[in-house]
């Protein structure tokens, strides 16, 4: 039963126990809150007045250029995850090596989720969008064990499940007229909440029915934090104007959001219709 759980239970494969412990990297990326405001807020009202066909222009490049970011980053995990485990370096490795070096990148994602948002708001955009691509790096090498629970088929079908879930939620906020920003502190304690749950039920109620029940909750608080990215996105682009030094530097912040969004949509999807080898 607690092999549908691939975070739960050790890796037939290597031994090693990998953890759900991924989320609170993902949690302290939402608690950064980083698109809170714009520094200069009053020139870019001015600059939407002066000329709203412009910022029109400029809000819609904007979200496509994130979407293009978060786009790539996804690629270069998904060709990471596949090609750590194809190359069966991990299963070479001891449990004991590969225990501390999944530890390592483990602390070396949550650095990360700190230091890109403050790295793009007050630095340099470039250095924070190479900073996304190493943490999309790292998050493949840590995700190669569902290569070894799932079946590929199904992977492959759960991925482009979780790509037209993902695209009905965008679609969904950025049309509707219904405001969802104000969800946030709520999204996150539902967050916190679960990563507890999992953490304690994983040791009391290691069954196949709590790990699905988490799962659909999983999926739930993580469609709500897709549809409220998206609507800040939108909200902070057009507060933007058409300053592109701001537009480039939460368009790395927004990729990352929203990719984070897409990978536990995919990860929460898989344990609840993946299919185990």
């Amino acid at each position: 039963m607690a092999d549908n759980y691939p975070y739960q239970a050790n890796d037939p494969a290597t031994g090693f126990a990998a953890s759900p412990a991924q989320t609170p990297a993902y949690a302290a990326q939402y608690a950064q809150q980083p698109y809170a405001g714009t520094a200069s807020g009053a020139q870019m009202a001015n600059a939407q007045m002066a000329n709203p066909t412009a910022v029109f222009v400029a809000q819609n490049n904007a979200i496509t250029r994130t979407y293009l970011e978060m786009t790539i980053a996804l690629v270069i995990t998904a060709l990471t995850s596949w090609a750590t485990y194809a190359s069966g370096i991990v299963t070479s490795m001891s449990t004991d090596t590969l225990g501390v070096t999944m530890i390592v990148l483990a602390i070396v994602e949550i650095a990360l989720a700190f230091i890109i948002p403050r790295v793009a708001e007050k630095l340099n955009a470039g250095v924070a969008r190479a900073l996304f691509y190493g943490f999309a790096v790292l998050n493949g090498l840590t995700l190669f064990s569902i290569f070894y629970y799932y079946d590929i088929t199904s992977i492959a079908l759960v991925f482009l499940i979780t790509a037209g879930f993902f695209f009905a939620l965008t679609m969904l906020a950025l049309t509707t007229r219904k405001s969802m920003l104000g969800l946030g502190p709520i999204l996150l304690t539902a967050l916190i909440v679960l990563i507890i749950a999992e953490i304690v039920l994983m040791f009391v109620v290691p069954s196949d029915g709590v790990t699905k029940l988490i799962a659909a909750i999983g999926i739930v608080i993580f469609a709500g934090f897709t549809a409220y990215d998206t609507q800040a996105m939108r909200a902070v682009f057009a507060h933007c104007g058409s300053d592109t030094k701001s537009i480039e530097s939460y368009s790395v912040l927004f990729a990352l959001s929203l990719y984070l969004d897409f990978i536990n949509l995919f990860l929460y999807l898989l344990r609840l219709f993946g299919s185990n080898k």
